[in-house]
């Protein structure tokens, strides 16, 4: 079950367990990364009820909200037991500045994490000779 009232983020749960997020954190936000490299350290979101502890969540999907901006890698992926989930094969495809945001796939249009904008480099090659 997942569902947005009142200003909270999502609740999910077993039958007669509902449980509430109320902080969703993004730990660390990138601030730069290479074309075609995965983003180093890859960004984990951790969920948090509102006694401040871990919970476990449905899943998470990262997506770029910059126009142009192009990501690959696994973009969806379910959080662990303590409400936490590492996406470490991120990777930009362009050299536009870009955010990442991060959403519970059931409800796409409810932002639960934002990056700062991320400054995309292109691979430098080296001369020879």
């Amino acid at each position: 079950m997942l569902f947005r009232s009142r200003g909270v983020v999502a609740a999910y749960g077993q039958p007669g367990v509902v449980r509430v997020a109320a902080l969703l954190l993004l730990l660390p936000s990138p601030t730069s990364a290479t074309v075609g490299v995965a983003i180093k350290p890859g960004p984990t979101i951790q969920i948090l009820n509102p006694e401040g502890l871990p919970i476990a969540a449905p899943g998470i999907t990262v997506a770029v909200s910059s126009k142009g901006a192009k990501l690959t890698g696994t973009v969806t992926l379910l959080t662990n037991i303590q409400g936490r989930v590492a996406f470490p094969s991120l990777i930009l495809m362009d050299t536009a500045r870009t955010v990442l945001t991060f959403y519970v796939p059931a409800t796409p249009t409810m932002h639960v994490a934002t990056s700062q904008s991320i400054r995309v480099t292109a691979i430098t090659k080296k001369r020879v000779g």
